[in-house]
């Protein structure tokens, strides 16, 4: 790119780019691609440097890339699980297991995690474990 700055697109948005065909676009899950890009972001900012190289010069998406600058988020996030674990979803490089919105995402890791437990005596989450 001429800018110096890369576009964070999903790995299925860059290969229809890459196909050219404007019936493919429609195949594209726009909310998918959004959490993607989202998730690429939070991690942009975790490692304070950009994601560089995710689209190789053929212009193909690098999912070796993608997983080397993850696994460097996660260990600078370690103690940080629900972090990681939203993260890990978000940028998911099969469209079908991303979520469709982080709210949803959250949603899903509470329920499986002992990270976040319900507050029986308010209407909100407090941080902690669960008995």
């Amino acid at each position: 790119m001429n800018s110096g700055m890369e576009i964070i697109a999903s790995p299925e948005l860059v290969e229809c780019v890459n196909r050219g065909s404007p019936e493919r676009f429609k195949m594209v899950n726009r909310y998918k691609n959004d959490v993607f890009a989202l998730g690429a972001t939070i991690m942009e900012l975790g490692l304070l440097k950009p994601l560089n190289k995710l689209i190789t010069e053929d212009k193909h998406f690098d999912t070796n890339q993608l997983t080397s600058y993850f696994k460097q988020f996660q260990n600078e996030y370690k103690s940080n699980k629900l972090l990681v674990s939203m993260v890990k979803s978000m940028i998911n490089v099969n469209p079908i297991e991303r979520p469709t919105f982080i709210g949803k995402a959250l949603t899903n890791l509470t329920k499986r995690s002992h990270f976040l437990s319900p507050d029986p005596q308010s209407n909100y989450c407090a941080f902690g474990s669960r008995a």
